[in-house]
């Protein structure tokens, strides 16, 4: 946060990300089951047996096809002092990916894993600038923070079946919540810190979800442990083109996320950079790497008001180019 903002308030920061299946896949389950017609051939039209015809045939339409959704949100307030730095913050989202089967089997028709939450955190940072270590070293250019987050959850890992489908149609997500979710409180830590090996050049640390997050029986959050490397060149003076950012990260170096081992899952690449910046607008491009796939996306900044858009593709298997879901996210955020 760079002190001469002063105080930083955001009443909106929300992100919305969808794959490219999931919408189409609503769509064309809800036409199909609200008036099928008669699929059975019994001479009564729209029964329940004629809505399992057609959920069916849309289930087949999507074998094994991701469905993935994810929705989250977060009011804060923080503030730069010279040394001294503080954020709370107040949050909720939910993230959810289903898969459909044959509806045989103990997969039943759909996969579900997914986490709802909501919370607060608390976080603070302190510079250290010319602190002697002794009568040789000096500390300069480091950052050092902390944080902590209150966490209420809900997570699910559960098979689906058709007629479970079609009992709850009409209110699926409280049918998943109340009746297959578990739920419960984390209390998380995270820290993190920063140093200024160059004036342009950064490297970090973070340790974040220290505890984990979510039911272990169900969907769980680990703690993962991350380092990154970031170049910042800015030139003052300058409208167009007067900022460029690159960045280095490799996530979960100690595998958390037991289920992989893949390295390349793990690096993501990143570049920025500012083709106006002025008091009314600024207006961003970027693009790198991610699991091994190509992103790209923009940020629009005006005045109070920001809207980003990023495209990349999350990779479900266990390895880098196994089963890529390509992914669209939306970001609107609004403060001071």
């Amino acid at each position: 946060i760079p002190s001469e903002y002063g105080l930083e308030v955001e009443l909106i920061n929300m992100n919305i990300s969808i794959n490219e299946n999931i919408v189409d896949f609503v769509t064309d389950l809800g036409d199909a089951t609200d008036a099928p017609g008669d699929l059975d051939g019994d001479g009564i039209p729209d029964e329940d047996d004629d809505e399992t015809l057609a959920a069916l045939d849309v289930f087949e339409a999507y074998m094994g096809k991701n469905l993935h959704f994810d929705f989250n949100d977060m009011l804060s307030v923080s503030r730069k002092g010279e040394k001294v730095a503080f954020a709370v913050a107040a949050f909720g989202g939910a993230s959810f990916d289903f898969r459909t089967h044959r509806g045989f089997g103990t997969d039943g028709m759909m996969e579900v894993q997914g986490i709802g939450y909501g919370g607060v955190a608390l976080g603070g940072s302190y510079d250290f600038k010319e602190v002697s270590l002794g009568s040789k070293y000096e500390l300069n250019n480091f950052s050092l923070g902390f944080g902590v987050k209150q966490i209420t959850y809900f997570s699910v890992n559960d098979a689906i079946t058709i007629n479970e489908y079609i009992d709850n149609k009409d209110d699926f997500g409280t049918y998943v919540q109340d009746e297959l979710a578990k739920e419960g409180t984390s209390t998380v830590f995270d820290l993190g810190a920063t140093y200024h090996v160059l004036p342009d050049l950064i490297v970090g640390f973070s340790a974040m979800n220290m505890g984990g997050v979510g039911d272990k029986d169900a969907v769980y959050i680990p703690a993962t442990y991350n380092a990154g490397i970031g170049y910042i060149k800015r030139w003052e003076g300058h409208k167009f083109f007067n900022q460029i950012r690159m960045a280095f990260d490799y996530i979960d170096i100690g595998k958390g996320y037991e289920q992989d081992t893949d390295i390349i899952k793990r690096t993501r690449l990143g570049l920025g950079v500012n083709v106006w910046d002025g008091w009314f607008s600024t207006l961003s491009l970027r693009t790198g790497l991610y699991q091994g796939a190509p992103t790209y996306g923009m940020n629009l900044r005006l005045t109070m008001l920001q809207v980003g858009y990023a495209y990349y593709e999350e990779e479900v298997g266990a390895y880098a180019g196994q089963d890529r879901d390509a992914r669209h996210v939306v970001n609107l955020t609004f403060g001071w």
